[in-house]
């Protein structure tokens, strides 16, 4: 379960997500691009400024209250959550990585969202079920946190995998230290028309500069077994990152980092 600081700026955002729906009822459950999606989310009494062409006549009879339906938008029927279980996602990487899958879960569970959560490495690892409450999401979680790591980390394959399991549009959370990431090769171009978030987990030595007579301490690339040098592979690193999802990349060093940081994205989160 994550912390009580995570809980409670889940909370905080909860709240100010249901004060912004409230003032602007079209900005999350309808789209004029999508539609009003094929997905039925629910039935909810009606407020001030509703699109009356969806009011629910029925239930409307029946409770003498007007009421309309709401519908899960095509884009935003699923979250996709993807975190990255190879061999430098040991540690106090995995534990901070499995507390904002777990966060940003319950965020979009408690929005109205579907959610997925797959693992990858070499290749995507999928359990082909939706997370659909948070007993689910924590189920979920501990499994992850059992599963085996592998030594290398194939971002292109992994998003060949994505694209052919999930072809509608997917907003998606890379949660990675993006170990030696050069984008997604030929899929670069398709890579741009989902909405996708870099959740960048920094290691705490990638900013230690150490004294020369110090090499043979520095960095050994935890997936390939190989020295390197720490300064120039991180910034390839960022810059690549930085590059594919542009705006959309936290980095963060701590669970306290992290809380901080995604209050700045929360004006994009669904």
């Amino acid at each position: 379960m994550i912390s009580a600081k995570l809980k409670r700026l889940l909370h905080l955002l909860e709240w100010e997500s249901k004060k912004k729906q409230r003032n602007s009822r079209m900005g999350n459950t309808f789209s004029k691009e999508h539609g009003r999606g094929l997905d039925f989310r629910e039935v909810r009494k009606y407020n001030l400024g509703d699109d009356t062409r969806f009011i629910d006549w029925n239930v409307t009879s029946r409770l003498g209250e007007l009421f309309i339906r709401e519908y899960f938008e095509d884009r935003d029927s699923a979250i996709l959550i993807l975190l990255d279980r190879s061999a430098s996602m040991e540690g106090t990487n995995l534990f901070l990585s499995l507390q904002i899958a777990t966060f940003l879960g319950l965020f979009h569970l408690k929005q109205g969202n579907q959610v997925i959560i797959a693992t990858f490495s070499d290749n995507l690892i999928y359990s082909r079920s939706v997370v659909k409450n948070e007993s689910d999401l924590i189920h979920k979680v501990h499994e992850i946190e059992k599963q085996d790591t592998t030594h290398n980390t194939n971002f292109t394959k992994t998003f060949e995998s994505v694209l052919r399991l999930f072809p509608k549009y997917k907003t998606t959370y890379w949660i990675s230290d993006f170990v030696n990431f050069k984008g997604f090769g030929e899929f670069r171009i398709l890579s741009k028309q989902w909405d996708q978030f870099a959740i960048f987990i920094e290691h705490e030595l990638d900013h230690t500069v150490l004294p020369k007579y110090f090499f043979c301490f520095e960095r050994i690339d935890r997936e390939n077994k190989i020295r390197s040098s720490l300064k120039s592979s991180l910034q390839d690193d960022i810059k690549s990152v930085k590059n594919v999802f542009k705006n959309q990349v936290i980095t963060v060093r701590s669970e306290e980092d992290f809380a901080h940081k995604i209050q700045t994205l929360h004006s994009r989160l669904k």
